[in-house]
């Protein structure tokens, strides 16, 4: 009953830390999370991450940028 995101969503930084953007106030802001099962479509999230909260799968995004809901 684990919380499941797609793959593309998934970010990681020099660190390999994984993250993704998810929307807050307005701007997509970076939210580390912990991976757990992991297909080529499909990320299983540990923590990090609660139900509900609007993460950003477009690429070309960067944390900070203005988005909007839709």
């Amino acid at each position: 009953d684990g919380l499941v995101i797609p793959a593309a969503a998934v970010r990681e930084l020099q660190s390999r830390q994984p993250w993704v953007l998810v929307m807050r106030d307005g701007r997509a802001a970076r939210q580390p999370v912990q991976l757990g099962a992991r297909t080529a479509e499909q990320v299983e999230v540990l923590s990090g991450l609660a139900t509900g909260v609007q993460i950003i799968t477009t690429p070309d995004i960067a944390p900070g940028a203005r988005v909007h809901q839709r």
